[in-house]
């Protein structure tokens, strides 16, 4: 008689989800154009989970009066399908409030398995707000990948000095700035404050972080970033 012995590789069921902050801050400063760098890393990200048949779907999110704005694409796992995701990138448009609280928690009610979850926002919202949502994904189990999205504007302060009628455009609020040296400083140490918040809070959740600053940077930051997040195998 002859022994035969099969073995078995089992398929991983990986879900990965690519939110992507679209409200109206990541439309500003219009030259940093945030949005069209979270959605072409948000794409990037998308066709690397795709390498080994898992099932990724991109999604983005805003709030406005009638509440959160949660739109995703099916999930698609090979890269034949890749195309699929092209009308959704181009549709993207940024308008409303973050919502980033209520975003996770229209994610949650679907009531999928854990899976992994990429979130690429500018994170302008109040600390405790952006902090209370991970930590939901993080209670559900779900495999948590942040994307810090700034443009080099913004982050450097590098506006022209002068007299300046600032808007708010997710809340409306307006006010009057006199633009120089010592407000590009603040600037600059604000934003630092923020980015450093986020990536200690994630640090003690052992969640990656990686800082994506300024849209014309996208190939840098994908060949220095990106191997942080752990999607490339």
């Amino acid at each position: 008689d002859e022994l035969n012995i099969r073995t078995y590789r089992a398929e991983r069921q990986v879900e990965f989800t690519i939110m992507i902050d679209r409200s109206a801050s990541m439309g500003l400063p219009a030259r940093d154009d945030k949005l069209g760098l979270a959605l072409a890393m948000g794409a990037s990200l998308a066709y690397v989970g795709m390498a080994e048949n898992d099932a990724v779907r991109l999604a983005t999110f805003a709030s406005a009066r009638g509440g959160v704005r949660f739109s995703s694409t099916p999930f698609y796992r090979r890269r034949e399908s890749y195309l699929e995701f092209k009308p959704f990138v181009v549709e993207a448009k940024p308008e409303g409030r973050t919502g980033l609280f209520d975003a996770v928690s229209e994610l949650l009610r679907e009531r999928r398995a854990p899976g992994v979850v990429i979130l690429l926002s500018d994170f302008l919202v109040e600390p405790r707000e952006c902090e209370d949502a991970i930590s939901r994904l993080v209670a559900a189990r779900h495999e948590i990948k942040v994307v810090h999205v700034m443009g080099e504007q913004e982050s450097e302060g590098r506006y022209p000095p002068g007299l300046y009628r600032v808007r708010d455009v997710e809340t409306g609020a307006t006010r009057e700035v006199v633009f120089g040296p010592e407000l590009a400083a603040k600037t600059r140490a604000k934003v630092e404050a923020l980015g450093t918040r986020l990536r200690e809070f994630c640090l003690q959740h052992s969640i990656p972080y990686v800082r994506a600053f300024g849209a014309r940077n996208l190939d840098e930051i994908l060949n220095r970033e990106l191997p942080k997040l752990g999607v490339v195998r």
